[in-house]
């Protein structure tokens, strides 16, 4: 929802598949933050927060 802040621990993956978040305030990533690449190469997607931190996590966004 907007405004949220999100955590998501070690050992949990974060799946994000849909076209465009609302405004989220934190992310704190300690397991994994995931952005599934669409068989459409224009495809965009929109992902908006004010702070994301990645700690000792990994964010995976795109491909090769």
């Amino acid at each position: 929802m907007e405004g949220e802040s999100i955590y998501i621990p070690q050992g949990l993956n974060l799946l994000i598949d849909i076209d465009r978040s609302p405004v989220l305030n934190i992310i704190i990533c300690e397991g994994s933050l995931l952005f599934v690449p669409d068989e459409d190469p224009d495809h965009h997607r929109y992902f908006d927060a004010s702070y994301i931190f990645v700690t000792g996590g990994r964010m995976e966004v795109g491909t090769e």
